[in-house]
């Protein structure tokens, strides 16, 4: 039995680059021995290492572009979320910016059952209650400024004697 047996047979298993046979070329070794009473064979296998790792370059090639793939697939999902976000956040910047110059008609027409469609019904509610509230401050600034002229109205026909109803043509019957 050779040196090289012997070392082989006195490990239990090995696997490893070795030097080839034949060549230069480096091999890819596999071997243990056949546990078998009264043979003393080793099994080995033997592969030359660059045939061994030509599918490498070749799936690192089929990497690359699935992982270039599916980069521009997040990035495309990435975007899209980002726009369907964004769009009813402008449409409420939007509208707060027409609020804030006076328009109490904006109005933001975001009809979803989300986060965002909420706020866009609340903003909705609280320009509506702006508009009510407007409207009745405008009706008691009325009332408040027709107030004056109503009790000089009456001051001046308690004065006079003349009793003044609340029309114009018995207002201008007491002059």
């Amino acid at each position: 039995m050779s040196k090289c047996c012997v070392d082989r047979l006195s490990w239990h298993r090995y696997a490893g680059i070795w030097p080839s046979i034949i060549g230069t070329n480096l091999s890819l070794v596999s071997f243990m021995p056949l546990n078998m009473e009264s043979l003393h064979w080793v099994i080995e296998s033997r592969m030359y290492l660059n045939e061994a790792l030509t599918p490498v370059p070749e799936m690192r090639r089929l990497f690359d572009w699935w992982g270039a793939g599916l980069f521009l697939l997040t990035v495309a999902a990435a975007l899209f979320a980002t726009r369907e976000i964004l769009r009813p956040v402008n449409a409420l910047v939007v509208a707060a910016k027409r609020v804030a110059a006076g328009d109490l008609t904006a109005k933001v027409d975001w009809k979803r059952n989300d986060e965002l469609g909420l706020l866009s019904d609340t903003f909705n509610s609280m320009t509506q209650s702006i508009r009510e509230k407007a409207g009745l401050i405008e009706q008691k600034n009325g009332e408040n400024e027709a107030l004056p002229l109503n009790i000089l109205r009456s001051k001046i026909a308690y004065l006079t004697g003349c009793t003044i109803k609340p029309t114009a043509a018995a207002a201008s019957i007491c002059r």
